[in-house]
């Protein structure tokens, strides 16, 4: 199980990380607090209060993992 925190701080920013995570087929959860929401989702992402830390979770390992590390690699805190 992949964990790392993000941040999200402008529209541009939370566009850019969802066109970045829908390139990969596996599923990939933000959690805020008792908040929930698919990562590829740009409605379900705008529901959170994006000026807190947000914490992004992935079933991946390996190469997979790598990959993704580094698509992401600009919005990791």
């Amino acid at each position: 199980m992949y964990t790392a925190n993000i941040q999200l701080a402008t529209v541009e920013h939370v566009k850019k990380f969802v066109s970045i995570v829908s390139n990969f087929d596996f599923l990939v959860d933000i959690k805020q607090g008792k908040y929930c929401v698919n990562a590829k989702s740009i409605m379900g992402i705008f529901s959170l209060d994006l000026t807190k830390e947000l914490s992004i979770s992935a079933d991946i390992e390996g190469e997979t993992l790598q990959k993704f590390n580094d698509a992401i690699q600009e919005f990791l805190i």
